[in-house]
């Protein structure tokens, strides 16, 4: 709660509750062009409802999620080893800079990482008990895991392949019954809007995502983020060889089937679900191996190194706790925030003059910190050009011998979005340039007279 409203409201935010705050009809017609499923929206919808749009208002809603999060990790815990993983679970989770980057964002990350957790011990609960209960649960989380973003489509295959298996394991028709209910259970729900997902997913495919391809080496790039930092991978390396040879850990048991194990559900669900996200990525021209879209995996990660390390505990192994010190000391929670959106609208705006903004999709951003009344009451087709406000690409959409002076331009990125910065470029040629500042995140204000 200490960092809920210590950053401005920044990067999609402000599409969100742009129009969360609309009327439910007019909300309903944006997911039909947008690639982002409707739970979140709603939700926010209803919130805003009743505690306004003001960043902790907003924030508020992923911060309930992010709290719940921890007694259904508790129980991750206990279902996979004893009361002390599932402390140890809730520690780690509390200390995750990846947690903090994204788990208390206006977004819908944190409603995707609590779903997820929530499914992650429900198939631990499975694997004990298999119930239609339990069945039908795990549909009915997977069908919300779908509403709450389009990743899911890389879980629930995983997800339903486990419970396939694990049903398969008892040889028992009853069982496989039960898997037929949740199957049937999950597509009923998805029923309502599924033309809208084939449409979008359609598109995706044939214009492909702003992502780009992923290396190999950021398999290992983007796990140091998940660990706070490559310390705690190597660290967690020396622990593995020294319970070896303390022979604490034994890597094949034999007389155990692999899934009767909770820890390698979570390693299966976990890497299986890592690795295809990547192989996707990479083969195809639908990129999505980006942190905040893998965020929800940061549950299975440390349930990981968690059960490692007390897996390896040994009396006379000291430094076994070494990877959860290491990971504690890295926490950082301001650390990947690299923004400063209201203060540099603060003094964008401080030159009452026309502003220029590129890329044009910050126009949100700067209207909630600069122009809150216009921001509440815009609706779809506006223009902006009225208020001297101009999104724009280049200056051939706008007439800028004619525009109020000065001339503010807002560039939000464009260099890393386009690769060039043309339109500050042709704004040199024809004006004066008499001031500029930059901002964090290679943000820049400039004047021109």
């Amino acid at each position: 709660m200490v960092f809920i409203d210590r950053l401005s409201i920044d990067l999609d935010e402000p599409f969100s509750i742009f129009h969360a705050q609309k009327d439910i009809g007019e909300l309903s017609k944006l997911f039909v062009a947008e690639n982002n499923p409707p739970l979140h929206f709603y939700l926010l919808h209803f919130w805003i409802k009743l505690f306004g749009t003001s960043s902790f208002s907003v924030r508020s809603l992923s911060l309930i999620f992010s709290i719940a999060t921890l007694p259904m990790l508790f129980f991750v815990g206990r279902k996979i080893k004893n009361d002390y993983l599932g402390l140890l679970l809730m520690l780690l989770f509390t200390f995750s800079n990846f947690h903090h980057s994204y788990g208390i964002e206006a977004r819908t990350y944190p409603i995707f990482s609590f779903l997820f957790t929530a499914i992650l011990l429900y198939v631990l609960k499975f694997r004990v008990e298999m119930t239609l209960r339990n069945s039908l649960i795990l549909g009915f989380l997977s069908a919300l895991l779908f509403y709450a973003h389009y990743m899911s489509i890389l879980v629930i295959p995983f997800v339903f392949l486990i419970h396939l298996l694990l049903s398969l394991r008892r040889k028992s028709l009853k069982q496989l019954g039960y898997f037929a209910f949740m199957l049937s259970l999950f597509i009923v729900l998805l029923l309502p809007y599924l033309n809208v997902f084939m449409e979008r997913f359609s598109h995706v495919q044939e214009a492909g995502t702003w992502v780009e391809k992923p290396h190999w080496t950021l398999l290992y790039g983007m796990l140091n983020k998940f660990m706070n930092g490559p310390l705690v991978l190597v660290s967690l390396v020396i622990i593995l060889g020294a319970s070896l040879a303390f022979k604490k850990i034994e890597f094949s048991k034999p007389k155990i089937a692999y899934w009767d194990s909770p820890i390698n559900l979570v390693a299966a669900l976990t890497l299986g679900i890592y690795c295809s996200a990547f192989v996707v990525s990479w083969l195809t021209n639908s990129s999505v191996f980006l942190d905040r879209y893998m965020f929800f995996l940061n549950i299975g990660w440390i349930a990981l190194l968690g059960y490692v390390v007390l897996k390896s505990y040994h009396k006379r192994l000291k430094i076994i706790f070494l990877p959860i010190i290491l990971y504690i000391l890295g926490f950082n929670p301001l650390r990947t925030h690299n923004r400063e959106s209201d203060e540099l609208i603060a003094y964008a705006k401080s030159f009452h003059g026309s502003y220029i903004i590129t890329p044009p999709h910050y126009d949100l951003t700067f209207l909630y910190h600069g122009e809150k009344e216009l921001f509440h009451k815009l609706k779809e087709g506006r223009n902006l050009f009225d208020y001297n406000i101009f999104p724009i690409h280049g200056l051939h959409e706008i007439d800028l011998e004619n525009m109020k002076k000065p001339i503010v331009l807002i560039d939000a990125g464009a260099e890393f979005l386009y690769g060039e910065r043309k339109l500050l470029e042709d704004l040199t040629m024809r004006l004066n340039l008499s001031e500029r500042r930059k901002f964090k995140g290679g943000y820049e204000v400039l004047i021109f007279n």
